[in-house]
Order: C-alpha cells, then structure tokens, then sequence
C-alpha cells in the first residue's frame, strides 16, 4: 500500500516538471545520436561501432577472418556468430550509456527515484 502511495508522489512529481522532462529527454536524445559506442570482438576480427540510437555506423572484419570464412564453413559460421555478439555487446552498452544519461538529467532535475524512469523516458 505504502509502495503505491510513494509511487503516486513521485508522479505527482513528473507531472510538475512536464517541460523540464521534455527539455531532458530532447538533451538526452541528441547526445545518444551523437554518442558512438565501439565494440571490438575478443580476437579483434571484428568491430561494431554504433550510436546511442543503435544506429550501425561501421563494421569493420579484419581480412584474415573473411579469407578464412571463405574457404571454410565452420569460419564462415564462426565470423556469423563473432558479428551478432559484437552487435549484441553494443546493444547492451547502450543500453547502459542511456541510462547512465537519463538518470543523470533525473537527478539534475531534482526527481526522486522512479521505477523504470528510463523505459518511461524511451531508454
């Protein structure tokens, strides 16, 4: 009961500060276009650079592992894998950078701590 009662103060809270909300969310929006978040595989036969939006910008795979994904399936399906985890650890670091960011402009505009302030706010 009293979780419910915090949780209706904290919106309570939003509510006032709609435009200050919107002023934090266009900020947040266009650093994460901006942001670029590199990855690079263990072997570094691959990076995946991204923006905050997951954006591709680049792949880059190192010579050596696409001749050798040519020549052999097992490579091939070796670099598949390399790639989708490369792209997987980026998704996973933006994640991280946008919320980093929304928790930020949270706490600069005074709010409390609300549940799931980031999925409400597009993170």
């Amino acid at each position: 009961m009293f979780g419910s009662l915090k949780n209706l103060g904290a919106m309570t809270s939003l509510m006032g500060k709609r435009e200050q909300i919107a002023e934090a969310f266009k900020r947040v929006q266009g650093e994460l276009e901006e942001r670029k978040i590199t990855v690079n595989a263990p072997d570094n036969s691959v990076q995946v650079i991204v923006n905050g939006h997951m954006k591709v910008l680049s792949v880059n795979i190192a010579p050596e592992a696409l001749v050798m994904a040519a020549q052999d399936p097992q490579a091939a399906e070796q670099l598949n894998r390399v790639l989708a985890g490369a792209y997987n650890a980026a998704a996973k670091r933006v994640k991280e950078v946008a919320s980093e960011m929304i928790k930020r402009e949270a706490e600069a505009l005074g709010l409390p701590d609300v549940p799931n302030l980031d999925k409400l706010l597009g993170g």
